[in-house]
């Protein structure tokens, strides 16, 4: 029977691993895959076991993909749907016994995530600038968080943009200056 889980960020679409016995004394153990794949802002189902086929026919293998879902992604606000847990819910845990509720708490902790996530870069800034350096923009699900909150990025004040574009120039002006020297030198050998 499968276990429903809601994904409240992007799109997930990752292989899982699992390995499976088998009788052949060659192989003792087959490794398969699973692939996750949960839509963006919607509910999914994990397979609490995987049929596989092998050269000794079909068979069922037990998996435990919804244990390692629920800690992998719980940082991004993946949440278990568990109408019956074994223990109390704490507000922390990424279970709730509903769909609305897992909906409403995988929200809650993946805004949380964004919001840690902008706060570290913008922490990170801070002290590449105390240093006298400039910082890089953030990406991925960095930059993702800035976009989706409307949060400009701090590595994108002006000031450091003109310096990067500087650089740009800096670097363009070296590497000419580099083939130039290349030039000279196979001129020389040539002669």
């Amino acid at each position: 029977m499968p276990i429903k889980f809601y994904n409240p960020g992007p799109k997930i679409n990752e292989p899982m691993r699992f390995d499976h016995p088998t009788n052949d004394i060659k192989e003792m153990n087959l490794v398969s895959f699973w692939h996750i794949d949960a839509p963006e802002k919607s509910f999914f189902d994990v397979p609490t076991e995987v049929s596989v086929s092998t050269a000794e026919g079909e068979h069922t293998v037990p998996v435990k993909f919804a244990d390692r879902v629920q800690e992998l992604y719980r940082p991004f606000g993946v949440v278990r749907v568990n109408p019956r847990p074994k223990h109390p819910i704490d507000e922390e845990d990424n279970v709730a016994l509903t769909e609305k509720e897992a909906k409403e708490k995988g929200e809650r902790l993946w805004r949380d995530c964004m919001i840690g996530l902008v706060r570290a870069h913008t922490q990170q800034c801070a002290e590449i600038r105390s240093h006298g350096n400039i910082p890089m923009r953030a990406r991925g699900t960095t930059a993702h968080a800035f976009k989706t909150l409307g949060i400009e990025d701090p590595a994108n004040d002006v000031v450091d943009v003109l310096s990067r574009k500087q650089d740009v120039s800096e670097v363009a002006d070296l590497k000419r200056q580099l083939e130039e020297l290349k030039s000279m030198m196979l001129a020389k050998a040539g002669k």
